[in-house]
């Protein structure tokens, strides 16, 4: 987030822990494991997400992450893909009570255009 000042903390730098027992779908982790444990340690009334993602895309893992910053286990799903990617962030969400939903996509350029698209946009 190249226009924020450094002294703002967003939900990308929040320490998470982030466990997977076995390489799991990279756009599952990204869309819906990663975001659910941001939830399930930030506000334990919620219960969850609901949705899918189009296809089978590569698998990514297993991990075992630490009190790391989302945007650390985002770099290191890109690190870990056959051939990279880009991960967008839809605004700027301050750390703050509320944990705001879709904060990130996940774009691997192992996967064709259209699909990448249709997977951010919740439309298959």
């Amino acid at each position: 987030m190249r226009d924020r000042p450094d002294t703002v903390r967003t939900w990308l730098d929040y320490p998470l822990d982030f466990s997977t027992d076995r390489p799991w779908d990279a756009q599952l982790l990204t869309h819906f494991y990663l975001p659910c444990a941001l939830i399930a340690q930030v506000d334990r009334g919620k219960h969850g997400i609901a949705g899918d993602v189009l296809g089978a895309h590569e698998e990514l893992g297993p991990y075992n992450f630490r009190k790391t910053p989302i945007r650390a286990i985002l770099n290191q799903f890109l690190r870990d893909s056959k051939h990279g990617g880009m991960w967008v962030v839809r605004g700027v969400y301050p750390l703050n009570p509320v944990v705001p939903a879709n904060i990130w996509d996940l774009f691997l350029y192992s996967e064709p255009l259209k699909i990448n698209l249709a997977n951010a946009a919740g439309r298959f």
